[in-house]
């Protein structure tokens, strides 16, 4: 199976690193691109405004997933999961009273 180049996008030269990262950061741009073309075309008509409608959401889903995906391979908690550790308080031990010697 050979891979296709587009002439609008240039072959990147993968170094070592992550290509799962990679490839999610390449699907949430497509999404994102594709999307925004669909959503620029006018529909003619109710029919074609709904089949528009489900496809946007699907390409937005699709962006929501890809960007999960990059948050986790780049090791980020979901915003508010990570709670701080709490401090804490030493408590000041009672001074015994004085001993009266005799």
């Amino acid at each position: 199976m050979q891979s296709v180049r587009h002439p609008y996008k240039p072959i990147r030269v993968r170094e070592a690193g992550n290509v799962g990262l990679t490839q999610a950061y390449d699907l949430r741009d497509l999404a994102a691109k594709h999307a925004n073309t669909l959503e620029a075309r006018p529909a003619k008509t109710l029919a074609e405004e709904v089949a528009k409608a489900k496809a946007i959401q699907a390409y937005g889903t699709l962006w929501r997933e890809a960007s999960d995906r990059i948050r986790i391979l780049r090791g980020r908690p979901l915003p508010g999961s990570l709670k701080p550790e709490r401090k804490v308080k030493s408590k000041d031990k009672p001074i015994p009273p004085p001993t009266l010697e005799p």
